[in-house]
């Protein structure tokens, strides 16, 4: 008799990143902050398409369009994920569409900034809860009634509103 060991990671049961993987300060499941692209589609069993070429900054999305998130590439390195419509969640279960007062309510540690082109709208940060992670952040940005993007990754770029620029 053999026996087979079976690793479960985050996302998909069988480790690949789908509509059900979580985004964190981490990254989006499998795929971690800091990978190049072929590590994120090995790590998260996924293909990636992009737009742009070269070091400096550029979107991937996966081929899947039922994984509604993009990877900011900067330096050739995953740098940030991006969700723009619901479908993701975050932590604490936390999606675009979710009620303003629902994120204020599960993090209530949250740094509070007015958006920058939203009147009425609001980033709302979630500090790191470990030393190793100061460099790391998600945020949710809201119009002031529900959340309409998230963002997750590393300093500086997870505070670049205008994304690649």
């Amino acid at each position: 008799m053999v026996a087979t060991a079976v690793l479960l990671l985050p996302g998909g049961a069988d480790g690949k990143v789908s509509s059900a993987s979580r985004v964190s300060i981490d990254g989006l499941g499998a795929i971690k902050i800091g990978m190049t692209e072929r590590q994120a589609e090995r790590a998260g069993g996924i293909s990636l398409t992009g737009t742009g070429s070269g070091p400096g900054c550029r979107y991937l999305q996966p081929s899947d369009r039922s994984i509604r998130a993009e990877f900011m590439l900067t330096n050739n390195r995953i740098a940030r994920v991006d969700v723009l419509r619901r479908g993701i969640r975050a932590s604490r279960g936390v999606r675009v569409g979710d009620s303003d007062a629902a994120v204020r309510r599960r993090f209530t540690d949250l740094l509070v900034q007015p958006a920058k082109y939203v009147i009425g709208g609001f980033f709302l940060e979630v500090p790191p809860r470990d030393r190793s992670d100061r460099n790391r952040r998600l945020i949710f940005e809201t119009d002031g009634k529900q959340v309409t993007y998230v963002r997750a990754g590393r300093r500086p770029e997870v505070f670049w509103v205008e994304r690649c620029g």
